[in-house]
């Protein structure tokens, strides 16, 4: 199997891939895909442990090898017991099987393949990792159309975060489906998810919200400082017990599996407040009003706005979960945001304490339409982390009031302002689109 994925990395293009992927086509070609890049199987590995090579072939991947990864998965072997398994295993296959367990564990085949490449060869073969999404600009009157009244939630100024819930495994996520490793240490989160998987539901569930960080006293940390920690390496105790995570949906792991739930948002809704409102110290349900008229609707999303929030999101109560962009979420907000890409880098001014590190970043719309540099938004702390190398190329999530026209005659941003860097995204936002949302 190993000369077959070496040939699709060595060979160019990506339909010229697809074409050998179907020459291919075995049942162990797509047990090894399915093995690697479904986002739900976890091994809870960190690293491939040192091994020494026997060569004594006395197992193979078929057998040996699939059984040690549903043992690792549904955690019989844990730990120590764990690294131990997978030593013994390593040792005594062939190369090339003990390559491809390599290659399963880090979830990477390194064939220059994506998922979608993969499910275009082999339909639905590799559960992609989808969440639904909110539209923008939808008018409230369309809503209230069919619709006696809508929800209005408090929109959060956290960082998306998918919850999976076994009965023996909680794992975080975040849109993108890229797994929140920090999270994994916090245990009062975790051991309440637990508890509720147990106590309150007999079905493994899915969790959907966003994650923010609180002080001791209640306060809720800058979006900046919250949603930049979470993927940190080296991340302390400290801080990791600061978060909280706010859920706006559930449903059952089988449901988010299979593309979504047909149970109305008004029963999910329910479920979420019956089974977590004021239990749980560190879960929450969002900030929840109804209305049934547009001028309702402003009054609430402007005291979000005069309290510092973003918005709000408005609901249809009937809707069903659907893992695309969906009229049945709507977006209001003052405060504009965009995607860009940054493009350049600039030092701070000469003799100014941010001489020797970023003084802003140089950022455009993927078409080149919109120049924008951007200096505020960043800590002290960020200015020294973020350097030329690891920052050009990367999508970063800005803030503005409204498009201008600057003094070169370009289109660029009023009061621009740095939010994040969205890792999750390879594509800036272009012009018509940026224009579309504002």
């Amino acid at each position: 199997m190993l000369p077959i994925i070496k040939e699709i990395r060595e060979t160019r293009g990506s339909n010229a891939k697809i074409e050998l992927l179907r020459l291919y086509d075995c049942d162990l070609l797509r047990k090894v895909m399915f093995y690697t890049y479904n986002p739900f199987y976890k091994y809870n590995l960190r690293k491939i442990p040192r091994y020494t090579n026997k060569f004594s072939h006395i197992y193979t991947l078929e057998n040996e090898g699939f059984q040690l990864l549903d043992d690792l998965r549904n955690r019989i072997y844990t730990g120590n017991a764990a690294i131990d398994k997978l030593v013994d295993l390593l040792s005594n296959m062939n190369e090339d099987d003990a390559k491809l367990m390599e290659h399963i564990i880090e979830r990477n085949l390194k064939f220059g393949l994506n998922v979608r490449s993969i499910n275009k060869a082999y339909p639905k073969l590799i559960p992609v990792f989808e969440v639904m999404l909110a539209d923008a600009k939808v008018p409230v009157d369309k809503l209230l159309e069919n619709n006696e009244f809508l929800y209005v939630q408090k929109k959060m100024d956290g960082k998306r975060c998918i919850i999976v819930t076994t009965k023996d495994d909680v794992t975080f996520y975040s849109r993108s489906g890229k797994e929140m490793e920090n999270l994994e240490r916090h245990e009062m989160l975790i051991n309440s998810l637990l508890t509720v998987r147990h106590t309150y539901l007999d079905y493994d569930f899915v969790l959907d919200g966003e994650l923010i960080m609180k002080e001791d006293d209640g306060t809720e940390v800058d979006r900046k400082i919250s949603n930049g920690a979470i993927n940190r390496k080296n991340l302390t105790q400290e801080l990791i017990d600061k978060f909280h995570f706010v859920a706006w949906d559930i449903l059952s792991f089988d449901e988010f599996f299979d593309g979504g739930s047909t149970t109305p948002y008004e029963e999910r809704y329910y479920i979420l407040m019956f089974v977590f409102l004021e239990n749980f110290k560190h879960i929450e349900v969002v900030e929840t009003f109804t209305a049934s008229t547009e001028k309702e609707i402003n009054r609430i999303t402007n005291d979000y706005i005069s309290e510092g929030f973003e918005g709000s999101v408005v609901k249809t109560p009937h809707h069903h979960y659907v893992k695309k962009r969906s009229s049945d979420w709507v977006k209001f907000k003052a405060i504009l945001e965009a995607d860009l890409k940054v493009v350049g880098f600039n030092y701070g001014a000469p003799g100014s304490k941010y001489e020797t590190m970023l003084g802003a970043l140089q950022c455009e719309s993927s078409d080149g339409k919109i120049k924008v540099d951007v200096g505020t938004g960043f800590t002290d702390q960020m200015r020294e982390d973020i350097t030329e190398e690891n920052i050009i190329g990367k999508i970063v999530t800005i803030q503005y009031n409204e498009l201008i026209t600057n003094s070169l005659g370009n289109t660029s941003m009023f009061l621009p302002v740095y939010i994040e860097t969205r890792d999750d995204k390879t594509e800036a936002d272009d012009y018509e689109k940026i224009k579309r949302n504002g």
